[in-house]
């Protein structure tokens, strides 16, 4: 399979492996570069708060599938994680029949 090489503008093209060398010496990268240049974000224990990162809180929001649409801050971050939280919550009681009848 011919590996698959990307440009730092976004576009993605398989070369033959005769042509890899040439493609990253003109900025491309394969994904076993893409892979070394990601740094790691670990999600902490616990509730987010504001000691967490902004990347910790993208990660928990990814992992949990908060919406981040309009989000332009931390507290934005925690705000909608929160409210994700409570509605996800919300449900799970609804489900189970616990939730408050009026």
């Amino acid at each position: 399979m011919a590996p698959t090489l990307t440009h730092p503008k976004g576009q993605s093209i398989e070369v033959p492996d005769e042509k890899v060398e040439y493609f990253t010496s003109k900025g491309w990268s394969t994904e076993a570069d893409a892979a070394k240049s990601e740094p790691v974000v670990e999600i902490p224990d616990g509730d987010p708060s504001d000691s967490w990162t902004n990347a910790q809180l993208d990660k928990l929001a990814e992992r949990d599938g908060v919406d981040f649409a309009g989000v332009k801050n931390k507290g934005d971050r925690l705000e909608a994680i929160t409210k994700h939280r409570e509605a996800a919550t919300a449900a799970a009681a609804a489900a189970a029949g616990t939730g408050s009848s009026d």
